[in-house]
């Protein structure tokens, strides 16, 4: 009980405070980028980066300047290393980025603590539909709870090109969106990121403990 108690609470702690640009971690390795670098023009903030270059996602490089970057880094669970990516909500430049990261890391579980907000995108397709994004299709398949706190959605992801092949690759993610955590500030119910953090380290283990993507604002 006490180690799941820490998980939560550390789930819930670093996910907000790497994402909203935290300085309280070990500044070795740690960098800004300018606006107007490939990196820093797939930030919300030119402070609000990656905790060190040791911690940053790496993607696998394209080709293309800056391809290598997405503004995430990997944090520790209790009991499992690289257990959690923590990244910024995607701009309309970074959403194929994203999609990248999830399948290069065979990630299969998405929180997202935010609302959409302005200078956020929407890096899902509307249910029954399917969007390309990049080198993925993203298949939306179900929608539920959303009129409710946390809505859950399911997604099937598969390389371009392959939906045909019978060796083809297809995996599910699932969305956990909860709604209503201020930009500055928290959740007014705590009992309800209690909830949120048992349903998603539950489907966690149900995926062979793959990496949680965790995203905020």
């Amino acid at each position: 009980m006490i180690h799941d108690a820490l998980e939560k609470f550390a789930f819930n702690f670093k996910c907000k405070a790497v994402g909203a640009g935290d300085t309280s971690a070990t500044e070795e390795g740690r960098r800004d980028f300018p606006e107007d670098c490939e990196y820093g023009q797939k930030q919300i903030s030119s402070t609000c980066c990656p905790v060190n270059d040791f911690q940053r996602v790496c993607l696998r490089l394209t080709g293309q300047p800056g391809s290598d970057y997405i503004n995430g880094s990997w944090i520790n669970g209790y009991r499992q290393s690289n257990a959690f990516m923590v990244t910024q909500a995607p701009l309309d430049n970074t959403v194929n980025d994203l999609w990248r990261m999830v399948w290069e890391s065979g990630s299969k579980t998405i929180v997202m603590l935010n609302d959409l907000q302005d200078d956020m995108a929407q890096y899902w397709p509307e249910p029954q539909k399917k969007q390309v994004y990049g080198s993925l299709t993203v298949s939306s398949k179900t929608e539920d709870g959303v009129d409710d706190t946390v809505c859950t959605r399911a997604f099937e992801i598969y390389r371009n090109g392959s939906v045909a092949s019978p060796l083809q690759e297809v995996r599910t993610v699932t969305q956990f969106h909860l709604r209503g955590w201020p930009r500055d500030g928290l959740p007014s119910q705590s009992s309800l990121l209690l909830d949120l953090v048992d349903r998603v380290l539950k489907k966690q283990r149900s995926t062979g403990n793959k990496p949680v993507t965790v995203m905020c604002s």
